[in-house]
C-alpha cells in the first residue's frame, strides 16, 4: 500500500543504474549494474500461493477485542463491504487489508472523514493521501493524463504494489494505486471508485503491517479492523513520481520516492527505451558510442549521466564476435578520457538474439555489423541501422595509435549527435 507521505518531507532514493527495458541484463552498460530479465513480477507468484495445510483464514471483523468471522479472505462480500463503507462515512477509524500492509481508510469525498484520519495520524494538511482505486481504468478520473511510460508500469504492476504520483486535474499532484486485494477494491468501488488508505501508524513512526499487531497495540484507537490475515507481501508499495520536462513526455523523469516491493532499477528500466550499439569485439567503438551517447543525452536533458535512464533512455553495447568480460582497449579508454568519460569498468558482451530482441533501436558501427545483426535476428531487421545516418561505417581503430582512436571517437560523437537530433533537440 502506498503511503503516502507524499509531501515535501519525502526524500528521493538514490539513482540505481541498470539495464534496458525488454532484456533485463546482458548487454554491456559501462558503469551500470545488471538487473534480472523481464519476467512475471515476483510479487505475483506470492499473491497466487494457495493456502494449504489447514482451513482457509476467514475475514474477521474486530471491534476492540470482539471478533465476528464472516466469509473467506479476499471475498467480495456485499454485507462486509457495506459495513465498511458505512463506518468510513460515519468518520470511524477503519482498517482495511491490502497485499502490502494494512491501511486506515478515508472517504475521498468526505472532508470530515479525511480530517478524522489526518488527526488520528498527526499528519500535516499538505501531505495528501493516496487514492486506492477499484480498477485501473479509474485512474483517468483523478489525474490529468497518464504518460505512455507510466502506463507501461501500471499495465505491468497493477493491481499490485506500485503507487504513481502524477499531475492532478487541480494542478497539484495525485498519488494513485490499485491494490491487489479484492475486498479493499470492492470498498473503493462502493465509495465511487476510490478509497484513501494510509499506513497504520503515527506520522514519522514505522507502519504496523499486519492485523495481529494492530489489534494488539491499537485496540483502543481503532474502531473497526477487517482482518484478512497477514498481508502476503508485508512491505509497503514503491512510490514513483512523474516529473514533466520541457523536452516532452517521452523524456519526463521517473523519480522513485520510496523503494518498497519493487526496486528503482526495475521500474526505471521497464519504462525506458534501449539503444544498443554493435561493433566487432565490444572493446572500442561500441563502448565509446555508449558512454558518448549517455553523456550527450544527459547534456541535452540538463541532468547527470546516471539519471538518463530515469528520463527514459538506456544505452548499451555488444560485439558480434566479442569474448565476454574483456576490458576496453587502451586507446578507447584514453580517447574518451579526454572527454571526461570513463571506460575503466567496461566488460565486453557477446551479441545474442535475446539482446537484439530486447533493444528498441540497434545502431551498428559498420556495414558488416548490420549484415550480421540482420542475419542473426531477421525479425528485428527494421530496428537495425548504421549509427551514422549519412550511411558510412566508422573504421575500427583497434591496434592503431591514439590519434586514430581520437578520429574514431570524433566520428562516433558526430554520428551520435545526429541520431539524438532525431528525437531530442540540442
Amino acid at each position: 500500500m502506498a503511503d503516502d507521505g507524499l509531501g515535501p518531507d519525502r526524500k528521493a532514493c538514490p539513482a540505481v543504474r541498470g539495464t534496458h527495458r525488454r532484456q533485463r541484463g546482458g548487454a554491456s552498460q559501462t558503469g551500470a549494474e545488471p538487473t534480472p530479465r523481464l519476467r512475471e513480477p515476483a510479487f505475483a507468484a506470492i499473491l497466487r500461493i494457495p493456502r494449504t495445510g489447514g482451513p482457509q483464514r476467514t475475514m474477521s471483523i474486530r471491534r476492540i477485542g470482539v471478533a465476528a468471522h464472516r466469509g473467506p479472505s479476499n471475498q467480495d462480500d456485499a454485507a462486509l463491504v457495506a459495513q465498511a463503507v458505512r463506518a468510513i462515512r460515519d468518520g470511524q477509524i477503519v482498517v482495511l487489508p491490502t497485499e502490502t500492509v494494512y491501511g486506515i481508510a478515508a472517504d475521498p469525498g468526505s472532508e470530515a472523514s479525511i480530517a478524522r484520519v489526518r488527526e488520528w495520524k498527526g499528519r500535516q494538511a499538505e501531505q495528501r493521501f493516496t487514492h486506492h482505486l477499484a480498477d485501473p481504468s479509474d485512474v483517468d478520473r483523478f489525474v490529468a493524463a497518464v504518460p505512455p511510460r507510466v502506463r507501461a508500469l501500471t499495465d505491468r504492476y497493477w493491481p499490485g504494489p506500485l503507487t504513481v504520483v502524477l499531475p492532478g486535474k487541480d494542478g497539484g499532484t495525485v498519488g494513485v494505486r490499485v491494490p491487489a486485494h479484492d475486498f479493499s477494491r470492492a470498498v473503493a468501488r462502493a465509495l465511487g471508485g476510490s478509497v484513501f488508505l494510509t499506513s497504520v501508524n503515527q506520522s514519522g513512526e514505522a507502519a504496523i503491517a499486519g492485523p495481529d499487531e494492530i489489534a494488539a497495540t491499537l485496540a483502543d484507537r481503532v474502531d473497526l479492523l477487517f482482518d484478512a490475515g497477514p498481508p502476503p507481501l508485508r512491505q509497503a508499495s514503491t512510490i514513483v513520481r512523474w516529473r514533466p520536462v520541457p523536452q516532452g513526455e517521452d523524456f519526463g523523469e521517473l523519480e522513485v520516492l520510496r523503494e518498497g516491493v519493487l526496486s528503482a532499477s526495475e521500474l526505471e528500466t521497464l519504462a525506458a527505451r534501449t539503444w544498443l550499439f554493435v561493433c566487432t569485439g565490444n572493446t572500442c567503438r561500441s563502448p565509446m558510442a555508449e558512454v558518448i551517447a549517455r553523456r550527450e543525452c544527459a547534456r541535452r536533458l540538463a541532468t547527470t549521466d546516471d539519471r538518463v535512464r530515469a528520463h527514459g533512455l538506456v544505452f548499451a553495447s555488444a560485439g558480434i564476435t566479442a569474448l565476454t568480460g574483456m576490458a576496453a582497449s587502451d586507446g578507447g579508454r584514453a580517447a574518451v578520457r579526454e572527454l571526461g568519460l570513463s571506460l575503466d569498468d567496461h566488460q565486453s558482451t557477446a551479441l545474442t538474439r535475446e539482446l537484439l530482441a530486447a533493444a528498441d533501436r540497434i545502431l551498428c558501427l559498420g556495414a558488416s555489423h548490420l549484415v550480421a545483426v540482420r542475419a542473426l535476428a531477421p525479425a528485428i531487421a527494421d530496428r537495425a541501422e548504421l549509427l551514422d545516418p549519412r550511411g558510412g561505417g566508422i573504421p575500427d581503430p583497434f591496434g592503431e595509435d591514439l590519434d586514430t582512436y581520437r578520429r574514431t571517437r570524433d566520428s562516433i560523437q558526430r554520428a551520435v549527435q545526429l541520431r539524438l537530433d532525431e528525437i531530442l533537440p540540442r
